[in-house]
């Protein structure tokens, strides 16, 4: 506890940050993740887009999210398949869609 205490704001930031990663990285055994849905996931956490989500409902979100870019922005996710790199305006879509869904998301 007197550890935590002492850490600057931006030390507490980033070690949030690292816990959300950590259980993002988490999957169901015999269960993989594609490749896609991966690089989804990845990119909204290392975009911040989670950082107001608590641990506890990461998996759920990301789950969701992944559904959500499957039933409704089928095309995004192709994209993110066809692409080797993520252009500018990939990524904006990505962004936009994550903030559109993380604004109805209710856990």
């Amino acid at each position: 506890m007197q550890f935590s205490s002492d850490l600057d704001e931006e030390t507490r930031r980033r070690l949030r940050h690292g816990e959300r990663i950590v259980e993002i990285l988490k999957q169901a055994q015999y269960k993989p993740i594609s490749t896609e849905n991966e690089i989804l996931t990845l990119f909204a956490v290392q975009h911040g887009c989670m950082e107001d989500i608590p641990i506890e409902d990461i998996q759920d979100f990301a789950y969701r999210m992944i559904e959500h870019f499957t039933l409704w922005h089928a095309d995004i996710i192709d994209e993110v398949k066809r692409l080797s790199d993520l252009a500018p305006d990939l990524e904006a879509k990505l962004l936009d869609t994550i903030n559109q869904f993380k604004a109805s998301y209710t856990s």
